[in-house]
């Protein structure tokens, strides 16, 4: 009698190109021998998180994200085996540890896709021109128009599993990577993306530039400032763009590149402000969420800045306590 499958817990960062299609090359050695449940998950965001009952007996595969501390021990206590890959900076004391060196994989010079690549190919095996057009975009490393142009239909497919539309998900992924595979024998598939990402591209440009000429303020980061948000003192005189998109939809990487191109700014953060009533209780809670970006001149990380992940691309989210907290990065404009 045959034994039942094996189940596959694949946890990646929901909403990002990159989260989704490096879990779409790890599943596939995985395809035939398991069952596979995807769990898209904010590294910010803790009601995202599977429970370790949920993953209790299961194979954990996390990848482009990570977990606090106490909660990634939790799941490796119930967990039949745990691996992880991740290149974000802040990550790497979690992940390069003497009881993970042998179970996670950790590469700031790489992303999570390409890293995925080389992990089931190998590193003799180079990875095609698709895995490399999305290690430019999410490291957003010699990123070129028409990167930005197909970023508009990737990131699309990048945010159906964490509305539950895991399947086509699946089937625009892999339409996607066979057309890239196919490209020189039938281009008309990749050239009409790239063309509708060109106007969508153009169309999201024109409305980030109203949003920040609307909303954001540039500033230049003062020792009082500094020492206020407790950032590093490398911080003074840098200048930047902050604005509160609150109830305001932004792609935060194209903000970023737009803001920093056209306003001469080394570093771009935006924040909205999440709030949440108790029905039990009637206490009100106020999250602050952040997205930034920089350029190679301010590391968004160091020191103690509330924002984690890359030097030049990093979140966070900060729970308020008290209205007369001080808030870092948060401005009256």
């Amino acid at each position: 009698m045959s034994s039942a499958p094996r189940t596959l817990s694949l946890i990646f960062h929901g909403n990002c190109i990159d989260g989704w299609f490096s879990a779409c090359i790890l599943r596939g050695p995985y395809v035939a021998t398991h069952n596979i449940n995807y769990y898209p998950i904010s590294p910010n965001l803790s009601h995202t998180w599977p429970s370790a009952a949920t993953l209790a007996g299961t194979d954990v595969l996390m990848t482009d994200v990570t977990v606090p501390e106490t909660v990634l021990t939790a799941w490796e206590g119930v967990a039949s085996s745990v691996r992880c890959i991740d290149h974000h900076a802040t990550s790497a004391p979690q992940l390069k540890c003497a009881h993970r060196e042998h179970t996670c994989i950790h590469d700031t010079e790489a992303c999570a896709t390409l890293l995925s690549w080389r992990y089931v190919f190998g590193t003799a095996s180079e990875a095609p021109a698709w895995v490399h057009q999305i290690d430019r975009i999410d490291r957003w490393h010699n990123v070129t128009r028409e990167d930005r142009a197909i970023r508009e239909h990737l990131h699309m497919i990048a945010q159906l599993p964490v509305h539950g539309d895991i399947a086509n998900a699946l089937r625009l992924s892999t339409e996607y990577i066979m057309a890239c595979f196919l490209h020189p024998l039938a281009p008309q598939y990749l050239d009409e993306l790239k063309s509708a990402g060109e106007t969508a591209l153009t169309a999201k440009e024109d409305a980030i530039r109203t949003i920040l000429r609307n909303g954001g303020k540039v500033i230049t980061i003062m020792p009082a400032m500094a020492e206020l948000w407790h950032l590093e003192p490398s911080w003074i005189g840098k200048r930047g763009f902050i604005i509160d998109t609150t109830g305001v939809t932004l792609d935060s990487t194209e903000a970023g590149h737009i803001a920093m191109n056209d306003y001469g700014v080394e570093f771009f953060i935006n924040y909205r402000l999440k709030t949440y009533t108790s029905p039990a209780t009637g206490v009100t809670t106020k999250t602050y969420i952040y997205s930034a970006r920089s350029k190679e001149t301010v590391n968004l990380t160091e020191g103690g800045s509330i924002l984690a992940g890359h030097p030049c691309s990093a979140g966070a989210s900060l729970r308020v306590e008290n209205d007369a907290d001080v808030v870092p990065f948060v401005i009256a404009v």
